[in-house]
């Protein structure tokens, strides 16, 4: 939740074990949060720890979801954990 509805277009998202799997997951947005819209539904790069950049279209927002909906690796434990996970706009 952010302290105030603000136009956001980029998140920036570190994910543990980032370098090793894949992971999927959802990104949704809503000015109310009773009702969210999806900015982004998809795959990280599986290739770094560092942060990834998933841009979208300019919204205003307040609240901002994030899905996790499991990764790439076959193993039964279809957890994701963040490192880091910033909201921002593009300058």
């Amino acid at each position: 939740e952010l302290e105030e509805a603000q136009i956001i277009d980029r998140i920036a998202v570190a994910f543990v074990n980032g370098s090793k799997r894949k992971a999927n997951f959802k990104l949704s947005v809503s000015s109310d949060g009773i009702n969210y819209t999806d900015v982004f539904d998809g795959w990280s790069s599986g290739t770094t720890e560092s942060y990834e950049f998933i841009d979208f279209e300019a919204v205003s927002a307040k609240y901002v979801r994030f899905t996790a909906n499991g990764h790439d690796q076959g193993d039964s434990e279809q957890w994701t954990s963040l490192a880091e996970f910033v909201v921002m706009r593009k300058k």
